[in-house]
């Protein structure tokens, strides 16, 4: 029987050898984090040639423990295969942070290559800065092979009055955050704009800067937001695609007049050119004076708006079940409401939304939730509002230590009847959506910065608010 029992572990080790597996012993293998990389962005395998390109990869964890955070770079190597000299995309430097994911939970990261080849034909390949090994090594290390070609697209002869043309990008950039025309001087502001092609032809990626002018008018000096570093990745748009970019302003003026606009580092020329340059001037007015609490009484509402990551549907806990599903390409939007102090209480936070609104489709999975199985369903629209109060700790990175949502109102559209499961895990989302636009927001506030891109809202000892805080939201 002994002999049996050796030789079995000799032939798992063996297995575990060819087929990549780390071979723990007996069920241990099995309780393994699972890194799975797939290249999402561009789809085919020709992309147009001078033109910047967005290259976005999908980092899930489809193991049973959670996956260590790391760093990410992209190469691209000449001919099919990644061997050889690789050209790191964005420079040496480039890294983008993958965060810890923990099982069923996923990210996309995106490189941005402003030049790419002019022709041929090229490979490209990420690597980790600290080696990743996990229960699959045969995963997490794809190769996607493309040639660049010259586009043969022709422009065709716009029409009088307006100029359009047909078959072409026409990129339309809109000021959505914040609203009005008059800010609280001295607080933290977030600018988003929201990017949209109106078009029938793809829009290039690029990268957007901010500005402040002093005054009416985008004329003369202006001081970039964030930094003259500070640049926003823009992804190519294909035809009715949009997408919302954010710039925080950590030490806004405390009163005067001045005007932003929105930069490109590539020159955008497309159908139109008249609707992708708008400016926005503003009013700064000082803030109110300081409440009972210590702190301002209330912060203007703000938009946060924005794409979040897949959400895994797994009723049978971390394990595939017929019913599993993921939710899919989810977009969150909530006007928010901050009161400083509240209840006189010392760093608490409360916050009113009642204009919420969550998109989202469901996609069903194959048996082992492997892939994507059928046509997804959607979208499906949720319309909400809340109470919520929350603690924040302060540190070097401020984190949540406590807080409580509770919903005013939720209600669902482009479904007859929303699963409640499903709509637990949009609830949630909704409250660590929260969570994070707090310590965020309260990060620029008290320490000068937006959050770090490593760090946690919440922090490790994070409790549900007990009632007697803050009582009311």
């Amino acid at each position: 029987m002994k002999l049996i029992i050796q030789r079995k572990m000799l032939m798992s080790m063996m297995l575990a050898a060819v087929f990549g597996i780390a071979w723990l012993g007996g069920s241990d293998a099995l309780a393994k984090c699972d890194l799975k990389v797939t290249f999402i962005a561009p789809t085919g395998n020709t992309v147009t040639a001078g033109q910047a390109v967005t290259w976005r990869l999908q980092f899930k964890n489809i193991g049973k423990t959670t996956c260590k955070a790391n760093r990410i770079k992209l190469s691209r190597y000449s001919g099919r295969t990644g061997r050889g000299y690789g050209s790191a995309i964005g420079g040496s430097g480039n890294l983008e942070k993958l965060p810890a994911l923990a099982p069923g939970e996923s990210v996309d990261l995106s490189f941005v290559e402003k030049k790419p080849p002019s022709k041929g034909t090229y490979t490209y390949k990420i690597r980790f800065s600290s080696p990743h090994n996990d229960a699959n090594n045969r995963n997490h290390g794809p190769t996607k092979t493309v040639t660049f070609k010259r586009s043969t697209t022709r422009r065709r002869p716009i029409s009088r009055g307006k100029p359009k043309s047909v078959g072409l990008c026409d990129l339309k950039t809109t000021f959505i955050a914040p609203t009005g025309n008059t800010v609280t001087g001295g607080q933290a502001v977030t600018w988003t704009l929201k990017f949209e092609n109106i078009g029938a032809g793809q829009c290039a990626a690029n990268t957007i800067r901010l500005r402040r002018y002093s005054g009416n008018t985008a004329s003369g000096y202006g001081t970039a937001i964030g930094g003259s570093g500070n640049l926003e990745t823009l992804p190519a748009l294909a035809a009715a695609g949009s997408v919302n970019l954010s710039f925080v302003e950590n030490n806004p003026p405390n009163t005067g007049t001045y005007t932003y606009k929105a930069s490109y580092s590539s020159p955008h020329n497309d159908g139109n050119n008249f609707n992708h340059h708008p400016t926005k001037t503003v009013t700064f007015q000082a803030g109110a004076a300081p409440g009972p609490g210590g702190g301002t009484p209330t912060i203007p509402p703000f938009i946060s708006t924005g794409p979040l990551p897949n959400t895994p549907i797994r009723p049978g806990g971390s394990f595939c079940l017929p019913s599993s599903v993921d939710l899919v390409s989810q977009t969150n939007t909530m006007t928010l409401a901050m009161t400083l102090d509240a209840g006189g209480f010392i760093d608490v936070v409360a916050i009113t939304a009642t204009s919420g609104t969550y998109t989202f489709f469901i996609q069903n999975l194959m048996p082992d939730c492997s892939a994507p199985l059928g046509s997804r369903i959607g979208p499906i629209t949720v319309t909400y509002g809340f109470n919520y109060a929350g603690s924040f700790f302060r540190g070097q990175a401020i984190c949540i230590d406590a807080s409580r949502l509770t919903f005013t109102a939720f209600s669902v559209s482009g479904i007859a009847v929303l699963d409640n499961i499903i709509a637990g895990a949009l609830k949630d989302n909704i409250h660590r959506r929260v969570d994070f636009e707090l310590a965020n927001r309260m990060n620029s506030l008290l320490n000068g910065g937006p959050l770090p891109g490593n760090a946690v809202a919440r922090c490790n000892n994070w409790i549900l608010l007990p009632p007697n805080v803050a009582p009311g939201f």
